[in-house]
């Protein structure tokens, strides 16, 4: 920009919504340039116009980006509670409530929207993140923070390391599982206490599996047992 601000690829501009649908980076380094007077006041970064309906436009940004890096999960996250989305800031609160940068393997902000994601809606992948399909309300991120909650108890519990890929699985599982039933969680306390998971380098289906032995051991006497004496120390201590 310095050597040749004349020759330097334009900015594109949709004059429906007057946004930089690509050429943000340029623009900020030419405002920098200007300020720090680098560049003469008469300089001028060439703008080309375009008219595109505004429903279009984030799909031609992320197209236009795409030429020159990649959008990450991140990125979609970031622009969509940029662009006030509901959902995505809902899901970016419940990030904050909870110690999820724990169940993520760096605390990158997209893999903890990742993990938000799949306590609110029991499925794996980042799909309908990237795509806008993600939606939801108040009470499914209530779902969520239960989710949560009860992954972390269990998880500390059991002595499963809170990072790593298994715990995006294992939330996964847990939350859908736990819609099907209505078992007190302490129950599951109790039972966790006595029934360790195998090795974690589970697929989801191996979670489930977990899930299903913490329930087979609810049926058995000594959990009977397990469970009354559990319920007794905890009238007493409160």
């Amino acid at each position: 920009m310095l050597k040749d601000l004349e020759n330097f690829p334009a900015i594109q501009v949709n004059t429906t919504t007057m946004n930089i649908t690509d050429g943000n980076g340029r623009t900020q380094a030419y405002l920098e340039l200007m300020e720090e007077g680098k560049l003469p006041k008469d300089s001028q970064l060439k703008v080309e116009f375009i008219t595109i309906p505004e429903e279009d436009e984030y799909s031609l940004m992320i197209a236009e980006n795409n030429n020159v890096a990649k959008w990450t999960l991140k990125n979609h996250c970031e622009s969509e509670i940029a662009m006030g989305n509901d959902s995505y800031i809902r899901l970016k609160e419940l990030c904050e409530r909870h110690f999820v940068t724990k169940i993520t393997k760096n605390g990158d902000f997209g893999s903890k929207m990742r993990n938000a994601f799949v306590a609110v809606t029991g499925k794996t992948g980042e799909g309908p993140l990237k795509n806008r399909t993600f939606t939801c309300t108040e009470d499914d991120i209530k779902w969520g923070d239960n989710v949560i909650e009860e992954v972390e108890q269990i998880a500390t519990i059991t002595g499963i390391p809170l990072n790593g890929n298994h715990m995006e699985r294992f939330i996964a599982s847990w939350s859908r599982n736990r819609k099907n039933d209505d078992i007190p969680f302490d129950k599951f306390v109790v039972a966790a206490n006595k029934i360790k998971p195998r090795p974690y380098t589970f697929n989801v289906k191996d979670w489930d599996r977990y899930y299903r032995e913490l329930i087979g051991y609810m049926f058995e006497e000594k959990f009977k047992k397990e469970y009354e004496r559990y319920k007794h120390r905890s009238k007493k201590a409160a």
